[in-house]
């Protein structure tokens, strides 16, 4: 993966190493939805309380954002935190592949 993203387009990478104002631009949607409701109830959990707790597990985690490989799995960790605090509060049963990686 490394090599793949170190030879690959540059346009999805962030440079870390340049500072500047980045720039943005408007999209123009065709036929945006009508609706937006999610069916999925909204899950709480601390590190969003605050900025701070925010910045604070990432990092205590060295979660990074500066490439897109980085991003990813920065934000698979924040998910899978997220998802794990949930079921622990409701004491559910973990997954069939997780209960086994645990053991």
């Amino acid at each position: 993966c490394y090599e793949a993203e170190q030879n690959g387009d540059c346009k999805n990478r962030i440079p870390c190493n340049r500072r500047g104002r980045h720039s943005f631009s408007p999209v123009e949607m065709n036929d945006p939805p009508s609706s937006t409701k999610d069916k999925d109830g909204i899950l709480q959990s601390e590190i969003f309380y605050t900025p701070q707790a925010f910045l604070g597990f990432c990092v205590d985690n060295h979660l990074q954002f500066d490439t897109l490989r980085r991003e990813k799995h920065s934000s698979f960790v924040i998910i899978d935190t997220v998802h794990d605090n949930f079921c622990k509060s409701l004491h559910c049963q973990p997954l069939k592949g997780q209960a086994e990686n645990n053991e």
